[in-house]
């Protein structure tokens, strides 16, 4: 488990995930609601990793629908810069985005 799959919440924490590997074996993992302790019960069956996303490694294949319902795959952009914004759209942002991307 890494720190960004454990999120503060207002009278504790949310676990966005609940399976890790670890030594070859995977777990299913609770977290008390204060996120003091953590207990891990072993799975019958080993799960598939996780694609790494460490930077250099290659990103994990995924698609998507564009605003005009257009399906898109990653595949489709292969050796072209991809750009991923996950911006939330319809709120207001607290101050205005940078200009990313213009030169590349």
């Amino acid at each position: 488990m890494v720190q960004r799959d454990i999120v503060p919440a207002r009278l504790g924490y949310v676990v966005m995930d609940k399976y890790v590997n670890l030594a070859g074996a995977s777990y299913e993992f609770t977290v008390d609601r204060l996120g003091r302790s953590l207990t891990l019960k072993p799975l019958a069956e080993k799960l598939p990793d996780r694609a790494s996303l460490e930077p250099g490694s290659a990103a994990p294949e995924f698609s998507f629908t564009d605003l005009d319902g257009k399906p898109h795959r990653l595949y489709d952009y292969r050796g072209k810069v991809v750009l991923l914004d996950f911006g939330e759209y319809g709120a207001v942002p607290a101050s205005p985005k940078p200009e990313v991307g213009r030169d590349l």
